[in-house]
């Protein structure tokens, strides 16, 4: 009896099972044609599995650092957010400065040949002024009893 009473829910879905068959023949040769390239990737997958398993300890060996280092982080936070707004104060001034400094280049670069011709003369000068240090300190000294002998 039970039989007999689902033969018309088969006969029913007769038409619809016949009706994929067409599609399913279509996807049959897509799936063959997929078998392989799973394959493929099958040692991949194993691969990175491994990988994964290795960096498992890793990170669970860092995390107790990471966790460390996260409230240090928060704090940064507000004073990066603070440098972040000097720096885009500090830009205008740094704009408004740029012809100022393009213009004195110029001037810059004339000094330059003066300032190379002097070189040398301090160079022949700083000895001599070493020579003389000396000197130059003692009287600094003699006049100082000098004048204290004066204000005496």
């Amino acid at each position: 009896p039970k039989l007999q009473e689902s033969i018309p829910k088969l006969q029913e879905y007769m038409p619809k099972l016949q009706e994929c068959i067409p599609k399913l023949q279509e996807y049959i040769p897509k799936l063959q044609e997929s078998i392989p390239k799973l394959q493929e990737s099958i040692p991949k997958l194993q691969e990175s599995m491994q990988k994964l398993q290795e960096y498992i300890p890793k990170l669970q060996e860092n995390m107790p650092k990471l966790q460390e280092s996260i409230p240090k982080l928060q704090e940064s936070i507000p004073k990066l957010q603070e440098y972040m707004l000097k720096l885009q104060e500090s830009i205008p001034k740094l704009q408004e400065c740029i012809p100022k400094l393009q213009e004195s280049i110029p001037k810059l670069q004339e000094y330059i040949p003066k300032l190379q011709e002097c070189i040398p003369k301090l160079q022949e000068t700083i000895p001599k002024l070493q020579e003389h240090m000396p000197k130059l300190q003692e009287p600094k000294i003699n006049i100082v009893r000098k004048v204290n002998k004066y204000m005496k």
